[in-house]
């Protein structure tokens, strides 16, 4: 059996979501990166729906992701429970 690639499955889009899921995810984690890809599949499948410009609401995404969380998200929430069930 012959498998094809076509070219457009390796666009710079689908690298750029790739990359973004895993550092919007955490890439020091394993987790991390299931959980930016299921972030960035979500955000393209839903927010695609309503809005014609749906890669700058991913960036708009992105940004505030790395402002707020600069790890990552998973890095980021276990930092914050950290810190939280600590304070008890």
């Amino acid at each position: 059996m012959c498998w094809k690639v076509h070219p457009t499955s390796l666009s710079t889009t689908s690298s750029a979501e790739a990359l973004l899921g895993v550092i919007a995810g955490g890439s020091g984690t394993l987790t991390g990166p299931a959980v930016g890809a299921a972030l960035v599949l979500l955000l393209k499948n839903y927010a695609s729906a309503y809005v014609e410009r749906w890669n700058m609401l991913l960036g708009l995404v992105f940004l505030i992701i790395v402002l707020v969380m600069p790890t990552g998200i998973v890095p980021g929430l276990r930092k914050l429970l950290n810190l939280r069930g600590g304070s008890r």
